[in-house]
């Protein structure tokens, strides 16, 4: 699908430094965490207590915004707007969303309101099971894309390993792994081959009732700790939950809908948020250095000249070159979430079903930057779970001059990008420092290593401490905090007029409107 394009005059843009301030740490953070061996752990979950109303109404967005996400590349956000004559289910996200997403949604909540046109009574035992048979139909033909290509991820990547693992076993294997693969082959292989995407249906069910059966239980016997393949297993084991994963979210789709019976008094509708255009990241070649950076990025002087020594012993190879690819390749988008809070910052009247729980439901956990942007927004959304994941394409909401509130909201986004750049700045000072310590560590456990005395032991220093005992990035939600702000000018204040400063160079970067 074509992005849109926008007319450059009705916007205006940021600063090239300002936004270079945020954009270079960034950058240097994403290869530095790249170079890890952890993952990024999730560092925020949110789930209201109990199964409430608030809760039920969480659960239907967030079912509405897996099923609608039909493939790769397709990932959405919905939130539930209140309108005077109704509600309105906006759906924002990247992919086909006009002419695929919406279309689906509405014939979703066609056959949800349909549903709710019943009485209780007839919602029950094995209606309701044929209710939730029409509707897992409905959804599977839909994903079939999305379930096929974790099939494909399943069966070619992971499954042999662990097959191999399984039938090397057998001799002192229980007789679960024999019923286990008995079932794997029965399923997902047709006359000794992959099955073709119209089957994926039908493998989707048989997934399910494997897990209600607890069958695939067994593979977390493979997960003890010094188990040579333990992450294969684990990945086994969500694969196959991810193919009938579809079914799951339909049946909380309808639990939640029979429990918010009164939003259904009229028909629900969907309708899209336009989706933002792809712009070059602001970044620029020539001001890409290690010192250049750090002068962007600090005002003390004494931070100017220890960071980059840091950086130089601890940086991936050919960092810099990286960075300068970047700014050639990574084009920048408003992602879905934030498509939707720009939303419904520009509407005067109207807003949220419940204005109390401003709740966004997402197809994927939010990256890290639209974490902390939720976070310092001075409208408090409700926090979204979030994978804590580095995005280079990543960009502010667009503002247009002519949109309601335009000024307020200007100056409120100036104020979530000064709080964006500080945080990243920290988090990457942090960073570097620690990699620092653990490499000199590790140099002097090296050199203070003897050769074996006459006795037969061995004299070594200390080992040095585990990355696991280092602050990790990024922080979790309960040690996240909002530093001060650091307010000094980018240019350095000495007699010598700074290399790095900036001439009147242009950078389009549809952000934040200055007026």
């Amino acid at each position: 699908m074509q992005k849109r394009t926008i007319s450059r005059s009705q916007y205006d843009t940021h600063k090239p430094k300002e936004l270079r301030r945020l954009y270079e740490p960034l950058g240097v953070l994403h290869e530095l965490t790249m170079k890890g061996t952890t993952k990024p752990r999730s560092i925020f979950s949110t789930s209201a207590q109990g199964i409430s109303i608030m809760q039920r109404r969480r659960n239907f967005v967030d079912a509405i915004a897996f099923l609608g996400a039909y493939g790769k590349g397709c990932e959405i956000a919905v939130a539930v707007e209140r309108q005077p004559d109704g509600l309105i289910v906006r759906v924002a996200g990247t992919g086909d969303i006009d002419g695929t997403v919406v279309p689906f949604v509405n014939s979703l909540l066609g056959m949800l309101s349909a549903t709710m046109k019943l009485g209780k009574d007839e919602i029950k035992g094995d209606n309701k099971e044929r209710i939730l048979l029409c509707l897992s139909d409905f959804a599977l033909d839909f994903a079939q894309e999305k379930v096929f290509s974790h099939y494909m991820k399943l069966l070619h990547h992971i499954a042999p390993v662990c097959l191999a693992d399984m039938t090397a076993g057998l001799n002192e294997a229980r007789r679960d792994s024999l019923d286990f693969m008995t079932w794997f082959q029965e399923n997902f292989y047709k006359n000794g081959a992959p099955l073709p995407r119209e089957h994926m249906k039908l493998l989707a069910k048989e997934c399910f009732k494997a897990r209600q059966s607890r069958l695939i239980n067994h593979l977390r016997e493979f997960t003890y700790q010094g188990h040579e393949h333990v992450t294969y297993f684990e990945k086994f084991y969500k694969q196959l939950r991810k193919l009938s994963l579809t079914i799951d979210m339909t049946s909380q789709l309808l639990e939640s809908t029979i429990f918010l019976r009164q939003d259904f008094t009229n028909d629900l509708a969907a309708e899209s948020i336009p989706s933002s255009p792809s712009l070059p990241i602001p970044l620029l070649p020539r001001k890409l250095t290690i010192e250049g950076i750090a002068n962007r990025m600090f005002s003390d002087p004494s931070k100017r000249d220890d960071f980059p020594q840091k950086l130089q012993q601890t940086a991936p190879p050919k960092l810099i070159q990286t960075l300068a690819q970047y700014s050639q390749e990574v084009h920048t988008e408003v992602h879905p979430e934030l498509l939707v809070i720009n939303y419904f910052d520009t509407l005067s009247d109207g807003g949220f079903i419940d204005e109390r729980d401003r709740y966004i439901g997402c197809t994927k956990p939010s990256c890290y930057l639209c974490h902390l942007f939720i976070l310092y927004h001075p409208a408090g959304y409700s926090m979204i779970s979030s994978s804590s994941k580095i995005c280079l394409n990543w960009r502010l909401p667009d503002i247009s001059v002519k949109e309601y509130n335009a000024m307020a909201r200007a100056e409120n986004q100036k104020s979530i990008l000064r709080q964006l750049i500080n945080t990243i700045r920290i988090q990457l000072e942090e960073k570097v420092n620690n990699e620092w310590i653990l490499q000199t560590h590790r140099t002097e456990s090296e050199t203070e290593w003897t050769l074996p005395i006459d006795d037969g032991t061995l004299n070594y220093s200390p080992q040095p401490p585990s990355p696991e005992s280092t602050p990790s990035y990024p922080i979790t939600s309960t040690e996240l905090r909002i530093p001060e702000l650091d307010i000094s000018p980018d240019e350095t204040s000495s007699v010598d007029k700074d290399p790095d400063q900036d001439a009147e160079d242009v950078i389009l970067f549809k952000g934040r409107c200055r007026f």
